[in-house]
């Protein structure tokens, strides 16, 4: 499997309540991807949520997983639950696909924070 960077969350989309460096905490996000294969071929495709918290160390979560048979595009959806030390330094979207999958193009990327507090936030949409 192979991965491919999408997309930085942005900073203003991740919560950042007053914590020690080493307070464990959570935080909830809605993931959704559209992902158009150039042509259609099997191959299993998985969205994923990477990022750095105060442990340094890059962590990963999987928001959902799909295997495509002959079909030409894949929603990926999921509800992702982030467990962190401290604060969240940096998170990212990525799209991990099996050796097999052909070329693909991110139509729609979406995602928001679930903490109400965070409801004004935009939501990170990405069209291309």
């Amino acid at each position: 499997m192979k991965d491919k960077f999408i997309a930085k969350v942005p900073e203003s989309y991740i919560p950042h309540p007053q914590l020690s460096a080493r307070t464990q905490w959570s935080c909830s996000f809605n993931v959704a991807c559209w992902v158009r294969l150039q042509q259609p071929r099997p191959c299993k495709v998985s969205l994923i949520i990477k990022y750095v918290d105060s442990d340094s160390v890059t962590k990963q979560v999987t928001a959902d997983q799909a295997s495509n048979e002959l079909g030409a595009s894949i929603l990926l959806s999921g509800l992702v639950t982030i467990p962190a030390v401290g604060r969240i330094i940096d998170m990212g979207v990525y799209l991990e696909a099996s050796e097999n999958c052909p070329p693909y193009v991110v139509d729609e990327l979406f995602v928001q924070n679930t903490d109400k507090a965070a409801a004004k936030t935009p939501k990170l949409i990405a069209v291309v």
